[in-house]
């Protein structure tokens, strides 16, 4: 009797065992395909963000490229506009004497060195300008992204408590 009674603990004891070993295994399945949907969803989330990155860049070079296409037009008028005043300056040479000519040529030769000095600070004040602005605007997008970083990893932390909890 003794013997059955024991018999019959066991086989209680062996079920519930089992019933607990069945929601343990049960647990972990969900908390594994959890896991692996989250994995999944970080990662699609990182790949827009590398696009959005990407497409950035390329919206920041097409700018610059833009930039430096203008400065180049602007710099040829500039030459252009030089050449021109120094063939009039030649054409109003050949009147002179000898020694106002090496006069003019040296007061002509001041006076393009301070415009040119000048045109250089113009162009170096422009890039400083531009360089600042970009500056501004990538602080700007990556704080966007640092606020959206923030706001996703809350997001997702939420999701890791809550199916915890459950």
């Amino acid at each position: 009797m003794r013997r059955i009674v024991m018999m019959v603990v066991a086989v209680m004891f062996a079920g519930s065992v089992a019933c607990l070993t069945d929601a343990m295994a049960e647990t972990r399945g969900e908390r594994r395909q959890f896991k692996a949907e989250q994995k999944q969803e970080n990662r699609s989330h990182r790949g827009e963000q590398k696009q959005e990155n990407k497409s950035y860049r390329g919206q920041q070079k097409e700018e610059n490229r833009d930039y430096r296409q203008a400065q180049k037009t602007e710099n040829k008028a500039h030459r252009q506009e030089q050449k021109s005043e120094n063939k009039a300056f030649r054409e109003s040479l050949k009147s002179m004497t000898p020694e106002e000519r090496k006069a003019a040529k040296e007061a002509h030769r001041a006076e393009q060195k301070q415009e040119n000095e000048a045109y250089r600070e113009g162009q170096k004040a422009e890039n400083e300008a531009h360089r600042d602005e970009q500056k501004e605007e990538n602080e700007e997008h990556r704080d966007e992204q640092k606020e959206e970083n923030e706001a996703y990893r809350a997001e997702q932390k939420a999701e890791r408590e809550e199916e915890l909890a459950q």
